[in-house]
């Protein structure tokens, strides 16, 4: 056996002996030793890595660098993917376009809404992965623009002339630009601000919604155990029946839930 494969071995090994402490979460992070094992061997993704990703993460905090060195190889062709590594895994291409679940959404805003409008991006996170992938389309068809607002943002500049970037929290207090359909993906808990926000000002929105927002629900029914689609449409009917009117006030039309991965990512937007 060579040095380096027996390298993988050991961390293979230790990988194994830790599994049996580790929570659900954490068990179901590493679900599959091989494939880790396998990515981590795959000298373009390790020279991405080493050579891209690893300088980039002087811009995140000291929490969030610890997180994506640990789980980084964890997720990798993982649809659902945490946020903070789907955004690198996407930027650098490092999935396939159907694992991308960035290319979902912009499927489904160009279904629901079209893509030739004046988007507003907000709560993204570090890499506006989402953002470029609309901005190359609106480019594209020469119609739309896209601009994003995150102060965690650590690109320099927009990468297409149809996307514009704010290094700043979004408020409710400042009013951006003139756009017409507000996007949102997993804001957790700016949710219900970005929600009042679409209404106050008569916006079109799509948020996927991140599972903090009412996965904490189970918490409330010990002794059952209820699926993805279960806990969210529970988390939906209590959270969302006032903005439900509020929408229909504003001239929004109807709350709408559709769902990725067969009931895991639920995502809301209106429907005039």
């Amino acid at each position: 056996m060579g040095i380096i494969d027996n390298f993988f071995k050991i961390i293979a090994e230790e990988i194994a002996e830790e599994m049996t402490t580790f929570t659900e979460e954490s068990d179901a992070n590493y679900s599959n030793i091989n494939t880790w094992i396998s990515c981590l061997k795959n000298e373009q993704i390790k020279d991405i890595y080493e050579n891209k990703i690893i300088p980039l993460l002087s811009h995140y905090s000291r929490k969030d660098r610890k997180y994506i060195k640990k789980y980084f190889y964890s997720f990798i062709g993982d649809y659902d993917a945490p946020v903070i590594l789907m955004q690198l895994y996407s930027e650098f291409g490092i999935i396939s376009p159907e694992n991308d679940r960035y290319n979902r959404y912009v499927e489904d805003i160009e279904r629901i809404f079209g893509l030739e409008r004046t988007i507003l991006d907000v709560a993204e996170g570090h890499i506006p992965s989402f953002a470029n992938k609309v901005a190359q389309k609106q480019l594209n068809c020469s119609r739309g623009t896209i601009r994003v607002i995150d102060p965690k943002i650590v690109i320099k500049k927009a990468r297409y002339k149809t996307m514009k970037i704010e290094r700043r929290k979004f408020t409710l207090r400042k009013k951006a630009q003139s756009c017409d359909l507000l996007v949102a993906i997993f804001p957790c808990n700016a949710t219900k601000k970005v929600l009042k926000y679409a209404y106050t000002h008569k916006i079109d929105f799509y948020i996927p919604l991140c599972p903090c927002t009412y996965y904490k629900n189970k918490r409330k029914f010990p002794g059952k155990i209820f699926t993805h689609k279960e806990i969210t449409e529970m988390y939906l009917k209590k959270y969302l029946t006032n903005i439900r009117k509020k929408l229909v006030e504003a001239g929004l039309g109807t709350l709408e839930i559709s769902y990725l991965n067969n009931g895991v990512s639920p995502i809301i937007y209106n429907r005039r």
